[in-house]
């Protein structure tokens, strides 16, 4: 049970305790960007510059760059109080972000004396986790998808039926060979799932959607990235290509395979 001395004395600190947080926010809103001051401080969620580590450090990981950045703030417009900001942000090789090193000075200076002064230093490092998952998604799916959309909205339109064709991959349909290759399989396995929509969308129009799954493809790049590998079971881009063409030779007429496997062995 609470004293009655104390019930007196508890309005009374919880209104200092307020009044400490109103003084305290006054000096709270420092920023350095003058984008995100337009915005109405909403910088946290395009943090994606010089200044991203005082706002959102995670944006530090969309920085490709070296970046340098300063600013200076003369608060309330009054001459004794001082805000200087400085960044350095510096990217890191492969898939490691970047880092930033920020320094920050706010002080008190009135009639040429310093009353205060407030030095900070931070390091922040920001990296995504799963950059592979979005680049991979990015390049085969993302790509396919703007392509196929308009293209499907032109045939329906023009009502003459046609057909599209999407290259996926082996391991979508063999999980098994989708060791050490997560990103990708699945960026491959939605090339499917749009297909299937595609045909879905499609019936009655004479629009058909096709994938063809082909093992690894024998390209210069792919024989010099994996030279011991066993060439004569890889699927040539001949054989891909004579293969569209026998997809777009053949009648109209809706076809039972819309899935078409190519690769050889095991």
């Amino acid at each position: 049970m609470i004293k009655k001395p104390f019930k007196k004395i508890l309005p009374l600190l919880l209104i200092l305790f307020l009044y400490q947080i109103v003084l305290g926010s006054l000096f709270d809103d420092r920023y350095p960007s003058a984008r995100a001051t337009a915005m109405g401080g909403s910088g946290a969620a395009v943090a994606n510059d010089v200044w991203a580590a005082y706002y959102n450090p995670a944006g530090l990981a969309q920085l490709n760059r070296i970046s340098v950045g300063t600013s200076y703030l003369r608060l309330f417009n009054v001459s004794f109080l001082s805000n200087f900001f400085g960044a350095v942000n510096y990217p890191l090789p492969g898939k490691y972000g970047s880092t930033s090193l920020n320094f920050q000075y706010f002080g008190v200076n009135y009639k040429d004396e310093n009353l205060s002064g407030e030095y900070t230093l931070s390091f922040s490092h920001g990296f995504y986790l799963l950059k592979d998952i979005h680049r991979m998604i990015d390049l085969n799916f993302t790509t396919a998808y703007n392509i196929a959309r308009p293209l499907f909205r032109h045939m329906r339109s023009a009502g003459r039926g046609g057909k599209i064709i999407f290259i996926g991959a082996r391991p979508v349909l063999q999980p098994v060979q989708a060791k050490d290759m997560v990103a990708y399989t699945f960026s491959k396995s939605l090339l499917l799932r749009l297909s299937e929509i595609i045909n879905a969308q499609s019936d009655g129009t004479g629009i058909y959607s096709y994938v063809i799954v082909p093992g690894i493809i024998d390209t210069p790049r792919n024989r010099k990235s994996m030279p011991d590998a066993d060439f004569s079971k890889w699927i040539s881009a001949a054989e891909i290509s004579r293969k569209i063409g026998s997809i777009l030779s053949e009648p109209g007429s809706e076809p039972e395979d819309k899935i078409i496997p190519m690769y050889r062995g095991s």
